[in-house]
């Protein structure tokens, strides 16, 4: 999972196994699934069972290889992917090309991810443009969406004073107030540090794989970003309650409406639970 890109077939072929296991065979025959695949893939919080699926688990274990050739440029692999694959730029603008390997087209795949959640972190601000790299603390764009006020390609050190702070006037003459404020929300560092990629899902800015299979699994529209509610608060309570968990699975279905009756039957060969 963490070198090649599995096949689809290959992933439904698993999905199916598990989904099997879960439900239960009886007597030799399966149970009805009473849930699709990507409810069940959920998380708690959400109502779901936590169950990983397992392409977008793949995705971000194919990432973290790309995470690497981010922070470590210079190690043996990444000058060995350079020389092969992009000679004359970086990792995150390299094609994947006509003859790519797997490994290296698992890696591509990975860094789609990659650019979802992942933004520049300012240092002196002279390798960031203001209008097409993701530099904001906004997701999912990071991006400045208003349109450019002037031609060509400008950088964020242009809106910095000459003593490094943010330069508040022409930034709220040039953009409307939500990305005035974002920017200015922005901490600056030194004219001297480098611009830095960072990972804007954790407190520290590094990659980890938890929280790129979020990303990763929402960016496939399986779920959408949530907002706190009755529902997430309940689902939240029964997870923590300290209980058998045969009790809370009972207790799941019950609330999802899962629990097989009578009337609910329509086909003479399913199983009772």
């Amino acid at each position: 999972m963490a070198c090649f890109k599995l096949s689809k077939k290959l992933i439904k072929d698993l999905h199916r196994l598990i989904a099997d296991f879960w439900w239960g065979p009886k007597g030799g025959k399966i149970k009805m699934h009473w849930s699709k695949w990507n409810e069940m893939c959920n998380g708690k919080e959400r109502g779901g069972m936590g169950f990983r699926d397992l392409g977008c688990f793949n995705q971000a274990m194919l990432a973290k290889q790309g995470w690497r050739l981010i922070r470590y440029p210079d190690s043996l692999v990444g000058k060995v992917l350079k020389a092969c694959y992009f000679p004359h730029g970086d990792f995150l603008n390299a094609k994947k090309g006509k003859h790519a390997s797997l490994v290296w087209s698992g890696i591509v795949w990975g860094r789609e991810v990659i650019d979802k959640g992942s933004r520049w972190r300012v240092g002196s601000g002279s390798g960031i443009d203001i209008f097409k790299d993701r530099w904001l603390p906004t997701p999912p764009l990071f991006k400045i969406s208003s349109s450019p006020p002037f031609p060509g390609n400008f950088k964020v050190d242009m809106l910095r004073l000459e003593n490094g702070d943010w330069n508040s006037a022409l930034i709220k003459h040039l953009f409307d107030v939500e990305e005035a404020k974002a920017i200015l929300s922005l901490p600056v560092g030194s004219f001297n540090h480098a611009d830095v990629h960072f990972w804007h899902f954790t407190k520290d800015g590094e990659y980890t794989v938890k929280s790129c299979y979020n990303v990763a699994f929402e960016c496939r529209g399986f779920i959408e970003p949530s907002k706190p509610g009755p529902m997430q608060h309940w689902w939240k309570i029964l997870c923590g309650l300290k209980l058998p968990p045969k009790i809370k699975s009972f207790c799941w279905k019950l609330c999802k409406g899962w629990l097989v009756r009578p009337e609910k039957i329509s086909v003479s060969n399913f199983f009772l639970l």
